[in-house]
């Protein structure tokens, strides 16, 4: 139906304001004339039918729907788009939901990088043990060979060779000699001991007369060598053990003044000029210091050595 502002307005004043209107139309209602009312206002009906029956309907008390939520974060369409199983059960007159699914689809989603992170470190640990495996079964490598002939040290190093004798069985001797890289013998001694000693233990304190020969000299980058193989081992394996322990631990102890310093092999065969320095005592009978000397009876060795 439709009712203009101005019919609506008439009707009001006529029937003296809004509340008179209605009151009269409430007591025409009691006496069967309640379409007086409509019919002021030009109102028409349509006539309806009813029906004793009525019609009722009831909500379900659980339902179940699927919602495609957007993610607030998501920067462009179609992206962070979330599938939730949703539970809606009537309590009353009020309405509960709630995710069906104990897990929410983002968990789900950040399970997978997890998940492939944890497999590639898997594969990561498989191929670091099988190149383990591989490098175990592979032949051990042989150290280098010792040296048979003397070599020149590089430039700013100084060699410092050692070696010992024995003179007819009852005294034992050592000597020592120092070059630079040119070859040249810088300083030398040699040194007759209170005792004689085995041949291992004199080799030993001859190397250690190298290294207190060096300290004394200045030297603050050194390569010490020496023909005795057992003796280099135990100092750069830190073998303390035995009669040689105080000498290799007094070795090790006394190098650790240089700035740089390395203990190393040679063959009794490029060790000449040692092994004569250590001899000169029979001749002399006394030991002896030399320092900015070249020494007549190891200065063809010396000239051999450099290639002279």
């Amino acid at each position: 139906m439709s009712v203009s502002h101005r019919q609506y307005g008439d009707w009001i004043r006529a029937n003296n304001g809004f509340k008179g209107g209605f009151e009269k139309q409430k007591a025409a209602s009691s006496d069967g004339s309640e379409g007086q009312m409509d019919e002021d206002l030009g109102i028409r009906h349509s006539p309806m039918s009813t029906s004793p029956t009525r019609l009722r309907t009831e909500q379900p008390r659980h339902s179940t729907a699927l919602s495609n939520h957007t993610s607030p974060n998501s920067t462009s369409q179609g992206q962070g788009s979330k599938l939730v199983i949703m539970s809606a059960e009537k309590q009353g007159n009020d309405v509960k939901v709630r995710p069906l699914s104990p897990t929410p689809p983002s968990d789900l989603h950040s399970r997978a990088p997890q998940e492939s992170s944890e497999a590639g470190k898997g594969v990561e640990i498989n191929s670091l043990l099988s190149e383990y495996k591989t490098a175990c079964s592979l032949p051990a490598l042989s150290p280098a060979p010792s040296p048979s002939a003397w070599q020149v040290p590089p430039l700013g190093v100084l060699k410092i060779n050692t070696d010992s004798a024995t003179l007819d069985g009852n005294s034992s001797c050592i000597g020592v000699a120092v070059r630079d890289y040119q070859g040249s013998l810088l300083a030398a001694s040699s040194k007759i001991l209170a005792a004689p000693f085995f041949a291992e233990i004199t080799e030993a304190l001859a190397l250690q007369e190298g290294v207190l020969l060096a300290l004394d000299l200045g030297i603050s980058h050194a390569i010490f060598e020496s023909d005795a193989l057992s003796i280099i081992q135990a100092i750069t394996d830190g073998v303390l053990g035995g009669d040689l322990g105080h000498i290799v631990q007094n070795i090790k102890d006394l190098s650790s003044s240089f700035s740089w310093c390395s203990f190393q092999h040679l063959k009794r065969s490029g060790n000449r000029a040692a092994h004569e320095l250590a001899r000169a005592t029979k001749v002399s009978g006394v030991s002896q210091v030399w320092n900015g000397v070249c020494l007549s009876f190891v200065e063809h060795i010396v000239l051999e050595d450099s290639g002279g």
